[in-house]
């Protein structure tokens, strides 16, 4: 038998062509075949997904539930080690330190306040009033749970006024101090200045910003922050050191703040999947309900998850809507479905 071989070169290209256009037509089949559905919603803390294998389905067929949980950050790392009021230890802004004591004087000049004449003798009496000013400036940082923050600065001045009273008496050619009288006094006054705004912390980066809202358009300080403790809490009496652009500042824990509200893992072990115009299945299971719940064990570390799947099967219900819902920590997603 004779084969005869085929030596057109492009007619070899066609076919080789149309074989790639009907593979990828095969493939776009599969792909459209895929009929499943997942809407995600997350926050700060978690991430909750939900998907189900088909949104359109005839009375009493079976639908897949698949739930994934992921965490977003280890929960020790939630920003605990920045929770608390912070004193400023030292600010340097460029080659400027801040200073925290400062004295000023006024000095002033000794004035003739009365004179009067007895016999050969001549009388003056002088007053020299002097203020001398101290202040001392305290400034702190508050970081709350809520991711806001409080500024507090407290300057306090200290007045101290020196009048000094001469009386002389003069006769003849000489002159002789009499009387000199010394009276001191003491004031004090206090400015307080408040400020207030909000704070992220990244402990990938150990970042941390802060926004203050009482300027239009905001102002932000960020910078990243060590701490001379690894622990998770910081004690009273640690210090914090931020570095930012402009300036770095040196902060002494003096007072704590209540951990972290959220999220509360002993409510938090718990998924929820709930539906409408059906019921929630596990495998193996003839036992239905509106809603089943599931004990969820998520690790502490980053990106941990938990992975759940059921089943929902609609009921003689002559409703021809409905949804199924997952529900974990603050979050919740639904889907709807539409029944045939």
């Amino acid at each position: 038998m004779l084969i005869k071989r085929n030596t057109n070169p492009l007619k070899n290209l066609f076919v080789i062509v149309s074989a790639l256009f009907l593979v990828a037509g095969c493939e776009d089949d599969i792909i459209n075949n895929d009929t499943s559905i997942t809407k995600s919603v997350e926050d700060n803390y978690f991430s909750l997904s939900l998907t189900i294998s088909e949104d359109i389905v005839s009375k009493y067929e079976d639908i897949k539930i698949d739930v994934q949980i992921v965490r977003k950050m280890e929960h020790t790392d939630l920003g605990s080690q920045v929770l608390g009021t912070w004193k400023v230890s030292q600010e340097i802004s460029g080659t400027d330190s801040l200073k925290f004591t400062e004295s000023d004087s006024t000095i002033g000049s000794a004035t003739e306040i009365n004179n009067w004449a007895s016999g050969d003798s001549t009388y003056s009496v002088t007053q020299q009033v002097s203020v001398y000013t101290d202040s001392s400036r305290s400034i702190s940082y508050t970081f709350s749970n809520d991711y806001t923050f409080s500024y507090r600065k407290s300057v306090v001045y200290l007045d101290t006024t020196i009048t000094t009273t001469d009386t002389t008496i003069t006769w003849s050619s000489s002159s002789e101090n009499k009387e000199d009288i010394i009276d001191t006094t003491a004031a004090t006054d206090s400015v307080v200045t408040t400020r207030s705004g909000e704070w992220t912390y990244s402990p990938d980066s150990a970042k941390l910003k802060m926004n203050f809202l009482d300027v239009v358009g905001g102002e932000a300080d960020s910078g990243t922050v060590s701490f001379d403790t690894d622990l998770a809490t910081i004690p009273l009496g640690a210090y914090m050191v931020f570095s930012g652009v402009s300036k770095s500042i040196t902060f002494e824990k003096t007072a704590t703040e209540t951990g972290f509200d959220l999220p509360d893992e002993a409510s938090s072990t718990y998924l929820y999947v709930s539906a409408h115009a059906g019921y929630i299945y596990v495998q193996n299971s003839s036992t239905g309900a509106a809603y089943k719940s599931f004990s969820i064990d998520l690790g502490t570390a980053k990106n941990s998850t938990a992975d759940v799947t059921c089943f929902f099967q609609t009921t003689s219900s002559s409703e021809t809507e409905g949804y199924i819902s997952a529900s974990y920590s603050d979050l919740d997603v639904s889907i709807p479905i539409y029944i045939q």
